[in-house]
């Protein structure tokens, strides 16, 4: 609750900023043609650093991340507080004497300048520099070796990747930690593993779960998640391990001579909250008769056993990317 306070009062004092403004006009530009991106008071920064820096998140805490999410969104297209210069490099933007602007752009060391001293120059000319880099080296292993094993989270931490000169990502990178119950396929060394994962689209899936089932692969020496390549699981009262029905197997081109769902009884029930989806995305994500809705809640009620999630695998995603399971 206090962090959520924190955040309503960073945007009443956004609101109320507008407040004796000036008008600042003049070029940023990188070497490389990037645009920059300016932002008033480390506004973007100041709002993201009220959300929890933990290995997981509660519910709570992550909905407090959607929050944060959709306010820095709003910044962005509201373009008072943050906004990008053109093609040119031109830019405009209001702001108080004691405020100060970030510049930053992909790859280049941002520059914070105080309004007051923009104002002493005659014409404002930001040039931000390139951000030491160093060569994207691609693994050459031949035959990677590949791991299936049910595991128990520990930590699931945000990475920093290294500055490429030679490779852009668009992928947050990640390092989880997870106690190792039971290899599936093949035998890791250890019972903790340590390995990397990368998310275009925020924290792993699989961070949200306690057990899963996890896809890793050994590539020159370090261990990396199967991109996406994830069941959550829950036991069954015969003591199992097996996932919920994932929609994604159902529709794959691939998964038509694969095993198929079957009726199960979860030791607990699994429910997922689905009161942000409209009717057609609850028949979508969870149609019947896999998923019972009631209320605000699916149920799961299909479902599939670890052997049969690891075919399911074998015969889908893993054999699109050319990965041999024997």
């Amino acid at each position: 609750m206090k962090v959520f306070f924190t955040v309503m009062w960073l945007l009443v004092a956004i609101s109320s900023g507008q407040a004796q403004a000036v008008l600042i006009h003049g070029t940023a530009t990188t070497l490389e043609g990037y645009r920059v991106q300016l932002v008033v008071n480390d506004t973007l920064r100041r709002l993201w650093r009220t959300v929890p820096d933990q290995p997981s998140l509660s519910p709570e805490q992550e909905e407090l991340v959607e929050k944060v999410t959709q306010q820095d969104f709003a910044l962005r297209q509201a373009g008072h507080y943050v906004l990008e210069t053109d093609s040119a490099g031109h830019f405009r933007v209001s702001a108080r004497p004691q405020d100060s602007v970030t510049f930053t752009a992909y790859g280049h060391v941002s520059q914070t300048l105080g309004v007051r001293d923009l104002l002493r120059q005659p014409a404002v000319q930001v040039r931000l520099l390139p951000r030491p880099c160093q060569e994207y080296v691609p693994c050459q292993e031949a035959k990677p070796a590949h791991f299936v094993f049910i595991g128990r989270k520990q930590t699931v931490a945000r990475a920093q990747q290294p500055n490429y000169c030679n490779r852009f990502s668009m992928d947050g990178k990640f390092t989880a930690r997870y106690q190792v119950l039971e290899n599936i396929y093949n035998t890791l060394p250890d019972t903790v593993v340590s390995f990397a994962a990368y998310d275009h689209y925020g924290w792993p899936g699989f961070s949200r779960h306690e057990t899963v089932l996890l896809f890793v692969s050994r590539y020159c020496g370090d261990y990396i998640q199967e991109k996406y390549q994830y069941y959550p699981l829950y036991r069954t009262t015969d003591g199992r391990w097996a996932a919920p029905v994932d929609t994604d197997d159902l529709t794959h081109p691939m998964a038509r001579k694969g095993p198929k769902p079957t009726k199960l009884t979860f030791a607990s029930p699994v429910e997922v909250d689905v009161t942000k989806l409209d009717a057609e995305q609850r028949k979508e994500y969870y149609p019947a008769p896999y998923y019972r809705v009631e209320g605000q809640k699916a149920i799961a009620v299909y479902g599939n056993y670890v052997d049969e999630l690891l075919q399911i695998k074998k015969s889908t995603v893993l054999k699109a990317r050319g990965i041999k399971l024997k």
